[in-house]
């Protein structure tokens, strides 16, 4: 307790935000590992770093496309030598796929996907079988299976062998002029040109994990304008509750000056559950009931302002609330755990 129950009213605020955007925020995560949605950015990134998206490129991709499904009614409807039929039937070889004792034209996520560097990064069955393509890969790792990709065979790779790969990639004119000069930025070394290609990776990333950060925050809205209105969180009742009643203020203010609620290696799903019953059993007024008569015909404004408070305060996110409770906490002379 700090004395002022103005001051502690505002610690049981911060905290109950705090509570509030972690069960969200948790909740989204536990919704994008259901649809494997960090997976599928990682995909949408490579496809734009290898494939690119001119209009040439995406007519490419439409006609694989348009060829598989072919594929897939020949082999219903005649059998499993359709597929063959449709292969000699097909115009040219497979994007992509590697000319005999050449270097590749093209190199597709696909390509990237199957290399063997790739498979532990996979999520597997016990028995070792992958089940779904990674939601991370590393940059080293990225960098080494092109490199492989480009210099095919058992020979060492060498800076020769790099550029023959590089300027073989005819099919893929924009990836080709992006290695082209990474590998004059490393001035021809392969090592460094490993590092140039990282760095390159690193930045379509960074790229990558903003459009995931605008997408969960968009769901984020979502999830916490449904918490709120089903669990009646208005943050004008809970603020009138925390001043008036002693007993639930110190123990809000206990809760905010002495637990983090998640670790930063706990599974969001933890997080949220921990949240969840952070919020259940705080003695805040949680739940619908009738605006405050005392309110007259502002009543059920000021409840509306309530939850809209408490949605608004939910898509700030958990780290925002937790450093301005550190801040208020040292400003109060209550202190926090250090480690948090």
């Amino acid at each position: 307790m700090t004395g002022s129950a103005v001051l502690d009213t505002v610690l049981g605020l911060i905290f109950l935000f705090y509570a509030l955007a972690l069960l969200c925020s948790g909740l989204v995560e536990m919704i994008a590992n259901w649809v494997r949605k960090r997976a599928k950015y990682l995909l949408r990134g490579l496809r734009n770093l290898l494939e690119g998206t001119s209009p040439a490129t995406q007519l490419q991709l439409q006609w694989k496309e348009n060829r598989n499904e072919e594929r897939k009614q020949y082999s219903t409807a005649l059998g499993a030598d359709a597929a063959v039929l449709a292969d000699r039937a097909a115009p040219g070889q497979d994007a992509g796929a590697p000319a005999t004792g050449g270097s590749r034209t093209k190199i597709t996520v696909e390509d990237v996907m199957g290399h063997g560097l790739v498979q532990p990064f996979k999520h597997a069955t016990p028995l070792g079988k992958a089940t779904r393509n990674p939601a991370y890969l590393p940059a080293p790792v990225f960098a080494q299976v092109l490199v492989h990709l480009l210099t095919p065979g058992p020979d060492q790779i060498s800076s020769d062998s790099l550029l023959r790969g590089v300027n073989g990639l005819s099919e893929s004119p924009e990836l080709r002029q992006a290695l082209t000069g990474l590998f004059k930025s490393a001035g021809g070394d392969v090592q460094r040109f490993l590092a140039c290609t990282e760095e390159w990776f690193n930045r379509q990333m960074e790229r990558v994990t903003g459009s995931y950060k605008r997408w969960a925050k968009r769901w984020v809205i979502v999830i916490a304008t449904m918490v709120v209105v089903a669990a009646g969180i208005d943050s004008v009742a809970i603020a009138r509750s925390l001043y008036a009643n002693e007993a639930v203020r110190t123990a809000a203010v206990s809760q905010a000056t002495g637990e983090k609620l998640c670790q930063a290696t706990e599974d969001p799903a933890t997080c949220a559950d921990r949240a969840r019953e952070f919020l259940e059993g705080s003695g805040f007024p949680l739940g619908w009931s009738r605006p405050n008569q005392e309110d007259g015909v502002w009543g059920w404004p000021l409840k509306v302002l309530g939850l809209l408070i408490s949605i608004g305060a939910a898509t700030l996110g958990a780290p925002f609330w937790y450093r301005l409770l550190d801040r208020v906490g040292t400003l109060s002379n209550t202190g926090r755990n250090p480690s948090g």
